[in-house]
């Protein structure tokens, strides 16, 4: 069964009701005030974002897809953990898009990188083969009870724009 983007806030507000922000923030008649992101993650950048550590979610590509120029300001990104549910939810707060070289790759790991969090020490050699970057400032991050999405891509990053969007299937 796939996911439309109303199912999916309706699991989040039922989830976060009780959360003032997140109430106001996906009301009815709010919804169609922000983009909904799904963001697949793995360990250990998702109990970075949890634990409020992480602060700039990264994703770097060889081509311009998703989130690069499709993410903004006020918009509501799910977090999901790869393989495994729905764990969490958060504001973005700003973007940033890189066409990447040397110098922007240089830029973004001065200016950014300790609210990156790169776990891994070949985390910034491996992104030199990226042609794009979209960093996004995040807060507002809440754990939310897990949920299933039933995802059957590869796609780390899927976008719902609204009410005719497609189901994941």
């Amino acid at each position: 069964m796939g996911f439309k983007r109303e199912h999916l806030i309706g699991n989040l507000r039922q989830r976060l009701k009780k959360d003032a922000f997140w109430a106001e923030k996906l009301a009815p008649s709010q919804t169609e005030c922000f983009t909904l992101h799904l963001a697949v993650l793995r360990e250990p950048y998702l109990q970075f974002i949890l634990e409020g550590k992480k602060t700039i979610e990264t994703r770097f590509a060889k081509r311009q897809c998703p989130p690069f120029e499709r993410v903004g300001k006020g918009d509501v990104v799910m977090l999901k953990r790869t393989p495994g549910n729905v764990v969490g939810v958060c504001i973005v707060e700003a973007a940033w898009f890189y066409r990447l070289d040397s110098k922007s790759l240089a830029l973004i790991k001065s200016r950014f990188g300790q609210a990156i969090c790169a776990a891994d020490p070949s985390f910034w050699n491996e992104r030199k083969e990226a042609s794009v970057a979209t960093l996004m400032l995040i807060n507002n991050i809440t754990p939310v009870e897990p949920f299933k999405i039933d995802k059957r891509d590869r796609r780390g990053w899927v976008v719902f724009n609204g009410a005719a969007q497609r189901s994941l299937l």
